[in-house]
C-alpha cells in the first residue's frame, strides 16, 4: 500500500521527492566548505574580526658594550577595520519548475550555483589584489625600515609603463626590455623590504611573451590561476628569479599587460560572517534552521549566498607593472 505522506510530497518529473534534492544541497555545500580554495587562497588569511592589527617598528639586533643591557625595541600597533558585504544568486525553483523537470536538472544547477559562488570569491579576492597594492598614497601604516633603507607612508609599488618601473630607482631608462627584466626589476621592490618574491599573476599573453623567450628546449608549464587549488605548484611551472609564474583569463582588454608579483605570505586578510550557503525563503540557512529539518518546500525559493570582506592588509607585499615596451 503506498505511503500517503509520501504521496503528497513534492517530487520531480522524475519522481525524486524534494527531500532528497535538499539533503543533496546540504551535502555539497558540506564538500565545497571542506574543498581546497581557489589559488588566491594561499595568499589570504581569515580573521575572526572585522578589525585586524598589525604591529612595525624597529627590532633590529645592535651590537652591546660589556655588561650593556639591551636596548628596546620600538613596536607601535596600527589598526584597520574593513567592511563585509552579501552575494547571492536564486535558484528560481517555483513548484512548476520543479514538477516539470527531472531531479538532475535540479542537481546541475546546484552544482552551478556553487561553481558560481566560487568564481565570485575568487573575482572578490582579485579586485582586492588590484587595487590593493600601495600606489603612492598614503598608506594606514608607515613601513619599517630595512637594510639601512627608510620608507614613507607614501611608498610606491605600482609603475604604469616599462620606463617608470625601470627609473623608479632614480636612473634614465627608455629602453625595451623582456618580460623576464621585468621581473627581476620589479622583484627589487620587494626585497628591499625583506620580502622574498614568490608568484607572478600574468595574462595568457605575457605568459606566451614569456615562454619565447626561453631558448633552452625545455617544456615550461604555466599554470592556470582558476583551476589551482591551494598547495604547491606543479613542479615543471616556468620561474624566473625565484618567481613561478601563473596565468589568468581576468587579465584581459585594457589589463592584458598588468603583471602582479606577489611576495610570500598571507597580504589579503579575509572575513567571514556567513560562509557559502543555500538559503531558504525564511532566510535560514537549508541544513541549519531551515528546511533540511522538516520544511519540503524549502527549495522554493531559495537561493544562494554568502557574507564576507577582504582586504590588502599589506599593500608592500605586492607590484603591480604594465608592460608597454617589450623587447
Amino acid at each position: 500500500m503506498a505511503n500517503p505522506a509520501r504521496k503528497r510530497e513534492l517530487t520531480t518529473k522524475d519522481d525524486v521527492p524534494l527531500s532528497d534534492l535538499l539533503d543533496y544541497g546540504v551535502e555539497l555545500i558540506k564538500t565545497y566548505r571542506e574543498a581546497p580554495r581557489s589559488f588566491l587562497a594561499n595568499f589570504t588569511q581569515e580573521v575572526s574580526s572585522r578589525t585586524f592589527l598589525t604591529r612595525t617598528g624597529d627590532m633590529t639586533w645592535q651590537e652591546a658594550a660589556e655588561m650593556e643591557h639591551a636596548r628596546t625595541g620600538t613596536l607601535t600597533s596600527e589598526q584597520m577595520a574593513f567592511s563585509v558585504k552579501s552575494y547571492e544568486r536564486s535558484l528560481g525553483y517555483s513548484r512548476e519548475f520543479i514538477e516539470d523537470n527531472p531531479s538532475e536538472i535540479l542537481r546541475a544547477e546546484m552544482q552551478e550555483l556553487i561553481k558560481g559562488a566560487d568564481t565570485k570569491e575568487f573575482e572578490v579576492l582579485f579586485d582586492v589584489l588590484k587595487n590593493g597594492i600601495a600606489d603612492g598614497t598614503q598608506l594606514w601604516y608607515t613601513p619599517q625600515p630595512y637594510a639601512g633603507q627608510s620608507f614613507s607612508n607614501t611608498h610606491d609599488h605600482t609603475f604604469a609603463s616599462t620606463q617608470e618601473l625601470f627609473e623608479a630607482d632614480g636612473d634614465s631608462d627608455t629602453s625595451a626590455h623582456t618580460v623576464a627584466e621585468h621581473i627581476r626589476e620589479a622583484n627589487k621592490n620587494l626585497r628591499h623590504h625583506g620580502y622574498r618574491p614568490s608568484v607572478a599573476l600574468v595574462s595568457h599573453e605575457v605568459a606566451n611573451q614569456m615562454v619565447s623567450e626561453r631558448t633552452d628546449g625545455m617544456n615550461y608549464h604555466i599554470p592556470e590561476a582558476e583551476g589551482l587549488r591551494e598547495g604547491a605548484l606543479p613542479e615543471n611551472t616556468l620561474k624566473e628569479d625565484g618567481v613561478r609564474f601563473v596565468q589568468t583569463a581576468w587579465l584581459n582588454g585594457s589589463e592584458e599587460m598588468d603583471v602582479y608579483v606577489l611576495s610570500e605570505g598571507a597580504p589579503i586578510k579575509t572575513h567571514y560572517v556567513r560562509p557559502v550557503e543555500i538559503t531558504d525563503n525564511t532566510g535560514a540557512p537549508i541544513g541549519g534552521a531551515g528546511g533540511a529539518f522538516g520544511d519540503q518546500a524549502a527549495l522554493l525559493g531559495a537561493y544562494g549566498s554568502m557574507r564576507f570582506g577582504a582586504k590588502m592588509a599589506d599593500p608592500l607585499a605586492g607590484v603591480k607593472f604594465t608592460i608597454d615596451n617589450l623587447a
